[in-house]
């Protein structure tokens, strides 16, 4: 996976996002309920076309497709409606989608368009890296001092002593990485990036076991055999990404 997001040509990255976010879907019904195929070609579309947009540098289409996508489906919708108990349901079902599609589809397709700058992989390569040393960090202290709990509803075994050992060692990776590649950082802008990146990849973590918990499964599907689904490997990256993206934004880096 590392490979072909850094080592590979741009159009093997837009296949693997397309893949992942396609798959992310999936996933994502399958946690509100039995799949609908009908229902998920439109969410899985929509999800596969915001990395193509991305690719062609064409992000600013995303909302408009998404306003499409969502129109179409509120209007298949009231057109298919019969009254039955089971048609009720028909606009809460759009709107977990909806989310669905925005949480699991959009982040890959702003990752697509960070892989796209100058230092595209070396970009990525500082997410990934945070995010992979934070849940080390976290993993390792949690284990060797972790006593309070930071969540126990949704995850009991999680401590905040392993989260605040996750973020230092995150820390230490991001901004070790950033001088490593050499990017346009200053070891405080480094710093930053890192912090927002473990941080928000921590409470990432917290969010997806709350939907699981919310749909009383323990993993969010068995496409890794021993790992889990996408949405359990991808949970950190998933939530880490936005903030990432508009933190290299608002530095005037995309």
């Amino acid at each position: 996976m590392l490979w072909l997001i850094i080592g590979a040509p741009p159009i093997a990255t837009l296949c693997l996002t397309i893949l992942a976010s396609v798959g992310l879907m999936w996933e994502w019904e399958k946690l509100q309920g039995a799949v609908n195929q009908q229902r998920f070609v439109w969410w899985a579309g929509g999800a596969a076309l915001f990395q193509m947009l991305a690719y062609v540098g064409q992000s600013r289409l995303i909302p408009w497709v998404l306003l499409i996508v969502l129109f179409n489906r509120i209007a298949i919708e009231a057109l298919r409606y019969d009254g039955k108990s089971q048609d009720r349901q028909g606009a809460s079902r759009i709107a977990l989608s909806l989310f669905g599609l925005i949480y699991a589809a959009l982040p890959l397709a702003l990752l697509m368009e960070i892989r796209l700058l100058d230092q595209g992989p070396a970009w990525i390569c500082l997410a990934l890296f945070v995010i992979w040393a934070t849940d080390s960090g976290a993993y390792f202290t949690g284990r060797a001092m972790g006593n309070v709990k930071l969540a126990p509803r949704l995850s009991p075994k999680k401590t905040r002593e392993g989260a605040i050992g996750g973020l230092v060692v995150g820390l230490s990776a991001g901004t070790l990485t950033a001088y490593a590649f050499e990017l346009p950082l200053s070891y405080g802008h480094a710093f930053a990036a890192a912090a927002i990146i473990s941080l928000a990849g921590q409470m990432g973590d917290l969010v997806e076991s709350f939907f699981k918990r919310e749909a009383a499964v323990k993993d969010s599907g068995g496409l890794i055999p021993g790992h889990g689904g996408l949405l359990d490997r991808l949970d950190s990256l998933l939530f880490a990404t936005p903030l990432y993206y508009a933190y290299l934004l608002w530095m005037g880096l995309l």
